[in-house]
């Protein structure tokens, strides 16, 4: 919904750049809720994401507030 999407963009505005993980924590909602709701402002343009490679395996991402974003 727009006022869960608002409640993440705020967070991220506020504390980013985040793990999945840690805005699940802070929200006290699941990965999966946080990443629709990450889909969404994405798509349209609020949020950024970066890619961080940290050793062997996978790459973790964080997510930040785009400059759009700051602008609202």
């Amino acid at each position: 919904s727009e006022s869960s999407d608002r409640d993440l963009l705020d967070l991220i505005r506020r504390r980013g750049p985040l793990t999945i993980t840690e805005l699940a924590d802070q929200l006290g909602v699941t990965g999966t809720a946080v990443r629709n709701r990450l889909a969404r402002l994405v798509g349209s343009g609020l949020v950024e994401r970066q890619t961080e490679h940290v050793g062997r395996g996978r790459p973790r991402h964080r997510y930040q507030a785009s400059v759009e974003a700051h602008k609202r």
